[in-house]
């Protein structure tokens, strides 16, 4: 005999429902239980219906009020609420079955213990079923979104608002905020001047994220600005008038990547965008790629070299530190593979006369650039892209061949998902190279290449200016600032320095051909941006 009943009510966060959707299936599941005379226990939560069953923690609370026995029957508005996923929706039901208590819909009553078990399971496929076409639909109609330049990802990113004028040609599109704009501008100026995450957020002081209401009703207050944030905001190619979408796959692997140049108008121009990840990647782990890792030490500034140093043998990077005794004296310290070390003013002294043929190669670039006619530019551009596009054919037709001989059994499972995989992931890759070329094509402009290799040489001069041409300087405080700001100006022109001590060196022969040998060498090789 029914007496006492658990109303599990779910909405998905990924849907169009919101807390009125709630409110209605608990207004239906109640006036059931009062028509009923059922006294019952409401279990609720927000989450998908394909989500793992060990994240919904109000239909596990639920489950184990069932195997405790205090329910005698599970209330649901429809099937589909325990779960989309068919693994997941077997093991509740399993549970309920050995409960040997039934499953109550508006519509019917299951005895998962009798013939009711088959329709419980069909509309349990059905309804697993409908999720795939939704999110496929959801997945096409997002595609169409950016495909016409639509923002189609939820709240509009830092710097835009989204039109929502349906009578307007621009329906859908971002456009500036003014106010937000001029803080991403300062956050792309600040990153470009060479300063790192922490001394931009300290800059910002005083400035905060934006307030907003979702359209679930949730309000959001505005907040300080995070390393995260800054991190994002220069990451974010939507700033130079783009829009894009990741395709993932179910383990959350990027698999494609759709975009649309032009979609709005731009906060910033595309040779800020590149000169900034320029100026962070210089302060972070993996190159340009790698805005992601800290890779900067985070003790005292002490030489202008710091974080740029290493070790030609193992590539490690090498750190500096002040001798115990000598407080003004500092050390590069040695590498574990055993290359030796050796005193922050020997380094200087060889750095300095290779820093001679950065600034030439600097030089060089910027004369090629101005002699290099736009049209060669891109005739070469396009030939990469041509090579490329080739590439990615190649690949795709792979893609079918794989799947013909997997059909054909030629391939197990097994095979055919590794070379699957390996395949999509080269892919990816292409795509991403292609659609870096595109973009490339699109903005490019010599005089703004030129410019960008006569504004390096500027600061290889301020360089120069502040430590090399002043030695004199003997103010602590000055020298420290000064080793700050060239150190930070550094990071924005060289990627790396490789160092190497020799013990001893053939540097040569005497008149005799006797080998002339020197000791303790230090070879200094610089890798410009």
């Amino acid at each position: 005999m029914i007496k006492h009943v658990g109303i599990l009510l779910r909405i998905s966060r990924e849907s169009t429902e919101n807390a009125d959707t709630l409110l209605s299936h608990r207004t239906i599941a109640e006036r059931y239980m009062k028509e009923h005379g059922y006294t019952y226990q409401i279990y609720e939560e927000v989450k998908s219906g394909a989500s793992n069953i060990a994240n919904r923690t109000a239909l596990l609370e639920m489950l184990a009020d069932v195997e405790a026995d205090k329910l005698d029957a599970v209330f649901v508005v429809s099937i589909d609420r325990i779960s989309r996923d068919t693994l997941y929706a077997q093991m509740v039901a399993k549970v309920i079955a050995d409960a040997d208590i039934p499953v109550i819909t508006p519509e019917k009553t299951y005895d998962l213990n009798s013939d009711d078990r088959l329709l419980f399971d069909i509309q349990n496929v059905v309804s697993s079923q409908e999720l795939r076409l939704i999110t496929k639909r959801q997945r096409s109609g997002k595609r169409e979104h950016i495909a016409r330049g639509q923002w189609a990802q939820g709240v509009a990113p830092f710097g835009y608002k989204r039109n929502e004028d349906n009578t307007s040609p621009n329906y859908k599109h971002l456009e500036i905020n003014p106010t937000e704009a001029d803080v991403v501008r300062m956050i792309f100026t600040y990153a470009i001047a060479g300063n790192g995450i922490p001394t931009i957020i300290d800059k910002l002081a005083g400035y905060t994220t934006r307030s907003y209401t979702t359209s679930k009703g949730k309000y959001h207050t505005g907040k300080p600005f995070s390393i995260s944030m800054v991190n994002t905001i220069l990451k974010n190619r939507v700033y130079v008038g783009e829009v894009q979408m990741q395709i993932k796959d179910k383990r959350k692997n990027v698999v494609d990547v759709i975009s649309t140049v032009n979609a709005h108008e731009a906060i910033i121009d595309t040779d800020t965008f590149e000169k900034a990840q320029e100026a962070v990647a210089g302060r972070l782990s993996g190159g340009a790629e790698g805005l992601v890792k800290r890779n900067r030490s985070r003790g005292e500034c002490l030489s202008i070299l710091k974080d740029l140093v290493y070790c030609n043998r193992c590539g490690s990077k090498m750190g500096f530190r002040k001798d115990s005794k000598q407080q003004d004296v500092v050390y590069l310290k040695a590498c574990p593979c055993g290359n030796k070390g050796a005193t922050e003013s020997r380094l200087l002294e060889e750095f300095y006369n290779q820093f001679e043929f950065t600034e030439r190669y600097f030089t060089e670039q910027w004369e090629k650039a101005l002699a290099t006619p736009m049209e060669d530019s891109k005739e070469v551009l396009q030939k990469q892209l041509k090579q490329l596009q080739e590439q990615q054919d190649k690949l795709n037709r792979k893609l079918t061949k794989i799947r013909s001989a997997y059909l054909d059994e030629v391939f197990t499972k097994e095979e055919y998902l590794a070379d699957k995989t390996a395949t999509e992931e080269e892919l990816m890759l292409l795509k991403r190279s292609t659609s870096d070329l595109e973009r490339q094509l699109v903005n490019l402009d010599t005089k703004d290449v030129a410019e960008g290799y006569a504004e390096k040489l500027k600061l290889i001069h301020k360089v120069k200016e502040m430590v090399k041409d002043n030695p004199s300087l003997t103010d602590e405080v000055t020298t420290r600032a000064n080793t700050i700001e060239a150190n930070r100006m550094l990071k924005v022109l060289i990627d790396k320095i490789y160092y190497q001590k020799h013990d001893e060196k053939i540097i040569g022969s005497d008149a005799m051909g006797n080998p002339e040998v020197d000791y303790n060498i230090i070879e200094v090789t610089i890798a410009p941006k």
